[in-house]
């Protein structure tokens, strides 16, 4: 560094200031000089440490167009997350962002994106597989999107994922994630035991075929007892650190108000008669929730799926998740004649293949049924 490199100035108001400029390449695009200027230093010390900054910035390529800097696979992720972020949910963001930190920068951060081979991928691919059976293709693709961005601004010549071949998932025996009509009146008698909120929250949950996050953010304001519907318009989701907000439903067809049963109606007006006792101990609320934590607060789903294994348990029944309840619902509304555009207009899909994919797996269940029965008739 130069005596000559970092002027000492003056501002309009007298005061001492320090600037430099650096020239720190060409365009090859453009043919234009790079230059960099720096301004407003209070201390000479503070413009040397500047200047040496942008000096090794520039020894990094950092002050280069884009198309001619050499990023690594993090380098590529800074870039593209911002663009992410415009294209999908603000939790399917966070999910992304956390897949990447966890599983994607470990192994491929450090990496120069001309470095990165499909025989690399092809080992990140083999390692996820094995750490995480049953999500290492989400890992994969997600990875994938990435360098897909930096082939089509011209960073790379090809993706190398697309070179990877996916290791087989190991084959697994699914279980029906949802309760017959039995199954379902055992667990909703066990739920009445645990208490009148449980019940009438796995009630609403099972004779809805609401989303879990749309139930917790259900608000009495959202419910119409004279005509006997629920609106739901909103759902508890993530933002882009992680943190529980209020968000829009999950598709544009979530918007949805749907009618309910008398027993259901019943049991939330119950609930909501005794929840109007309880704010007299424990004060009013800061919010109109119908199913609020001890705290006032939103429920947790690691919570109500903890009520859920407990009653299931309790019950002597197989246990399901809390989106089982939502196929559930499907399986009784299709058990009781509803159509195919009835069910998805309950449900909220914005996609009716969506619906009879439900349709084909709780149907299949009871396909084998019909058959055994012919088994048995045919035996008699």
């Amino acid at each position: 560094m130069n005596k000559k490199d970092i002027i000492k100035y003056q501002t309009a108001s007298g005061k001492d200031r320090y600037k430099f400029i650096v020239y720190a390449g060409k365009d090859e695009t453009t043919g234009k000089s790079i230059i960099v200027r720096k301004q407003g230093f209070k201390t000479l010390k503070e413009a040397k440490q500047a200047y040496l900054d942008v000096q090794q910035a520039i020894l990094n390529g950092d002050y280069l167009p884009i198309n001619q800097k050499r990023l690594t696979y993090k380098g590529l992720l800074e870039l593209y997350l911002p663009l992410y972020a415009q294209t999908v949910k603000e939790t399917s963001f966070y999910q992304f962002k956390r897949c990447m930190e966890s599983k994607v920068l470990p192994v491929l951060g450090d990496v120069y994106l001309d470095k990165i081979t499909p025989q690399l991928c092809q080992k990140a691919v083999n390692q996820w597989s094995k750490d995480t059976p049953g999500g290492f293709a989400r890992v994969a693709a997600w990875s994938s999107r990435v360098l897909k961005y930096a082939f089509q601004i011209g960073l790379i010549d090809s993706n190398p994922f697309d070179r990877v071949i996916k290791p087989k998932k190991p084959a697994k025996k699914k279980k029906d994630n949802f309760y017959t009509k039995d199954e379902l009146e055992t667990f909703l008698n066990g739920a009445r035991d645990a208490g009148m909120m449980k019940y009438t929250l796995f009630r609403l949950l099972a004779f809805s075929g609401m989303r879990i996050g749309e139930l917790i953010a259900l608000e009495w304001s959202d419910v119409d007892f004279f005509r006997k519907t629920v609106s739901i318009n909103k759902t508890l989701t993530l933002d882009k650190g992680g943190k529980p907000t209020i968000g829009s439903p999950k598709t544009a067809s979530g918007n949805r108000t749907i009618m309910l049963d008398d027993t259901t109606m019943n049991a939330l007006q119950k609930w909501r008669a005794e929840q109007s006792r309880r704010i007299i101990y424990l004060g009013k609320p800061k919010n109109d929730l119908v199913f609020p934590s001890e705290h006032g607060s939103y429920l947790v789903n690691s919570v109500i799926q903890y009520w859920n294994e407990k009653i299931a348990e309790k019950q002597g029944l197989r246990k399901i998740s809390l989106h089982g309840f939502r196929h559930t619902h499907a399986s009784l509304c299709f058990e009781a004649g509803l159509t195919m555009q009835d069910v998805k207009e309950r449900l909220g899909h914005s996609n009716i293949s969506t619906t009879m994919d439900i349709y084909t797996h709780v149907t299949k269940s009871r396909k084998e049924e019909s058959i055994h029965q012919l088994a048995e008739f045919m035996r008699a």
